[in-house]
């Protein structure tokens, strides 16, 4: 079993390999509290990090919650869909 840093790590390492070939080719990204982390490299709570638009390398990226989390909250939803209008406003420019 591995501890817990192993795990971080090895997933850290995953998503890089998946993320590289992923943001190859997209323009923006929507991700939920734990990619957002990783990817701004901030240690942020997913409502601050939702504010803003971020960019990795050259690719806006919108923060937002996960689907999940706004299923089983429905008071978040509407800040959800102020991130997709902001996704939106990224994509159409």
């Amino acid at each position: 079993m591995r501890s817990p840093g192993n795990r971080v790590a090895a997933k850290a390492a995953a998503v890089d390999r998946v993320g590289r070939a992923a943001f190859s080719n997209t323009e923006t990204c929507k991700i939920d509290a734990e990619a957002a982390r990783w990817l701004t490299g901030s240690k942020r709570k997913i409502g601050r990090l939702r504010r803003d638009v971020h960019l990795y390398g050259s690719i806006p990226v919108v923060c937002t919650y996960h689907p999940a989390y706004v299923r089983r909250n429905p008071p978040a939803e509407p800040k959800a869909r102020e991130d997709l209008r902001r996704l939106l406003e990224q994509v159409r420019g």
